[in-house]
């Protein structure tokens, strides 16, 4: 080595140690807080420095050992970045940031130890992110959105600090979609873009355009089927309450762009007549899908099954009653999740019972700005067609009845009397000795076809404004299990609705019981048994009263009506 190298060399080990003088000096003047004016000051130096040289990597802390604090850093970023086979992937390291990100992402890596996700995942979510912190300005919270607007320390909020990063990582991305939607298209990579949680949204639901907000979509593949999901929610009734219920929308694959409007399901404008329209339907359906509710009915109504929804003329009268229905149709998937029918049946009052939740008013009337996203149909049954099924909110209307029915009914005057005067008496809670039992008014109509039999128990529905509920004997069974259950739901059914019912053609369960003929027996015992505690207002007609059974003239005090 020559001796300019040797002097290089002492003069830089000379420097380095001049450095760790002063490094110590500055740490131990700072922490110590000693006089430098006391004479035995520079002899702990030099004993001090000596001690931290030696053990600098572990230093022993003793009364004499001065505490040398790290030099200030920096706070922790929210998170960091980091490349794994070429994708970008965020490690949370905030943890409300960790906690908001959770509420937005099902994720199963957030709950990892080191929680990590796909930066593209949240970029497919940066509108609801956006929303979150308040960058839409379009948004109105309170008014259309369930989300908590943000407050004033979200600004400079690690959620913040992660959306700008997001918006400079994929500038490119984002001009590229603005520009698309622009020209209102959108191309099926970037239709998640479009429908971030709580958007408001349209699509058709059983025929008919119906509002919805979106709580969640996803890209999913079936095979060779790629779709894109839209889950929504629309609100709907089970005849006691209000429910939200969850509906699924599917957009099929498609290349290069399309026109958003073309969509299966479109996002909502918050000011167009569409709106307008949904809203006036929604205020239709709340006014009338709680309870039941007696209508006319114009066009046709559905019954849905695994094969798609089956139609049936229905025009005519029916009765809106999703409550009864979901009694009736147990296996008809109503779709309203979680939902018990038995926990709203009637009581013994025809009057809807109270639950648990009965001071939970807010489930019994529809927010206003909920109203768009109302069901488009009822639950209920038509009179007509004698089917419960679907029925459209826009092709339901009052009422008119002809209160002039019985009045204009030809029928000898001392009769129409008797009979008005038993309805009445009826109405006003009837000669009911014992309780539940008997209590009805019972009318047998007798006579030929065509002398207006059916016609008088139709003018006296008219008169009471109640419906008229007609059975025929080929709806009640051959059976006595099968008349049993069916005669007792209709009895039920119509004691709920306070409905007069018809029965057509009693012949075979009136005539009088053989020694020989045992079935027929079970069903006049049955059908005398039902009609006995009945309480209502209920016809019979026949052809052949000298044929019945004479048990049956103590059932419930019959009027009998004869018809030349």
């Amino acid at each position: 080595m020559s001796a300019n190298s040797e002097k290089v060399t002492k003069d830089i080990v000379k420097d380095a140690s001049k450095l760790d003088d002063e490094y110590i000096k500055d740490s131990v003047t700072e922490t110590s807080g000693e006089n430098k004016d006391d004479p035995t000051t520079e002899n702990k130096k030099t004993t001090e420095n000596d001690n931290i040289k030696s053990e600098i990597q572990t230093p022993v802390l003793n009364p004499t050992t001065p505490i040398i604090l790290p030099p200030k850093t920096k706070g922790s970023e929210p998170f960091a970045t980091e490349e794994i086979d070429d994708s970008i992937f965020i490690k949370i390291i905030d943890r409300s940031l960790l906690t908001t990100l959770q509420s937005f992402v099902r994720s199963e890596d957030l709950y990892n130890v080191n929680p990590k996700i796909s930066a593209h995942e949240l970029f497919t979510i940066l509108p609801q992110l956006r929303t979150f912190v308040g960058q839409d300005p379009q948004e109105t919270y309170q008014e259309f959105s369930d989300q908590v607007p943000p407050s004033d320390n979200q600004i400079n909020s690690p959620i913040k600090q992660l959306v700008d990063w997001l918006e400079k990582e994929f500038d490119s991305t984002l001009k590229q979609i603005n520009n698309m939607t622009d020209k209102s298209e959108i191309s099926y990579k970037h239709l998640w873009y479009l429908f971030p949680n709580e958007t408001q949204i349209y699509a058709e639901l059983h025929g008919k355009v119906c509002g919805a907000r979106v709580k969640r979509c996803e890209y999913k593949s079936y095979g060779s089927t790629q779709l894109f999901i839209v889950t929504g929610e629309i609100i709907d009734s089970n005849g006691y309450e209000f429910v939200n219920v969850t509906k699924n929308w599917y957009i099929d694959h498609f290349v290069g762009v399309l026109n958003i409007d073309k969509l299966p399901v479109v996002p909502l404008q918050k000011e167009c007549t569409l709106r307008d329209e949904l809203v006036k339907r929604g205020k239709k359906f709340e006014m009338l899908a709680i309870g039941p509710h007696y209508l006319r009915y114009f066009g046709k109504f559905f019954r849905q099954s695994w094969f798609g929804p089956t139609y049936y003329k229905g025009d005519g009268r029916i009765m809106i009653d999703a409550s009864t229905f979901g009694l009736t149709n147990p296996n008809y998937d109503m779709g309203l999740a979680n939902y018990n029918p038995a926990t709203y049946m009637y009581n013994h009052n025809n009057t809807l019972p109270k639950p648990s939740n009965k001071g939970d008013s807010s489930k019994k009337k529809v927010r206003e700005v909920d109203l768009y996203m109302c069901s488009p149909t009822f639950f209920g049954f038509s009179f007509m067609a004698k089917k419960w099924g679907q029925f459209y909110v826009d092709q339901v209307d009052e009422i008119k009845f002809d209160d002039d029915a019985f009045d204009n009914l030809i029928m000898d005057t001392n009769k129409k009397e008797i009979i008005i005067s038993l309805v009445n008496s009826e109405l006003s809670g009837g000669l009911d000795l014992i309780s539940g039992k008997g209590g009805g008014c019972i009318f047998l109509l007798h006579g030929p076809p065509g002398v207006g039999k059916t016609l008088t128990a139709e003018a006296i529905s008219e008169y009471l404004h109640r419906p008229l509920y007609a059975v025929s004997v080929g709806e009640l069974g051959v059976t006595p299990k099968e008349l049993e259950d069916k005669l007792s739901e209709i009895l039920e059914v119509a004691s709920v609705w306070n409905a007069v019912i018809l029965i057509d053609e009693v012949d075979i369960f009136l005539e009088q019981r053989s020694k020989n003929d045992v079935n027929r027996n079970a069903l006049v015992g049955i059908f005398l048994r039902l009609l006995e505690y009945h309480q209502g207002i209920l016809f019979l007609t026949t052809n052949r009263v000298e044929s019945f059974d004479k048990a049956f003239y103590s059932v419930s005090c019959p009027s009998f009506c004869q018809f030349n």
